[in-house]
């Protein structure tokens, strides 16, 4: 199995964390209790992609991804749960919403590879 930084699903996770990360200080204040959610949900889906890469099983690594996929689903509810409150701007959700539409899709892609047998750069 590749190294977890090597997959593109693994990168857009990491990066969704990290611009999740930047724009809790905006909803922490008013609702800690989303902002704790959002930011584990976010975290979550990146740490499973690692997670899985360790595990050097191939069915429990096809495990973690489906965990990832669900946690970028949260991600996704938690966020439009902070914009119907006026916690976050229109333009911070699509920015944060475009970066969590780009993690699906590279680790939909990774979790059908895996499925498949093939393993690429997803």
């Amino acid at each position: 199995m590749q190294a977890y930084e090597q997959l593109d699903a693994f990168r857009e996770c990491d990066e969704l964390a990290l611009r999740t990360h930047r724009v809790l200080h905006q909803i922490e204040d008013l609702d800690p209790e989303l902002a704790a959610q959002l930011w584990s949900a976010a975290l979550i889906a990146a740490s499973r992609i690692a997670r899985g890469t360790g595990m050097g099983n191939r069915r429990m690594f096809v495990a973690c991804i489906d965990r990832t996929l669900g946690a970028l689903a949260e991600v996704g509810f938690h966020l439009k749960m902070a914009r119907a409150l006026d916690l976050v701007t229109e333009e911070i959700e699509q920015e944060i919403e475009s970066q969590r539409g780009r993690a699906v899709f590279y680790s939909t892609k990774l979790l059908t590879d895996l499925m498949d047998g093939t393993e690429g750069a997803s």
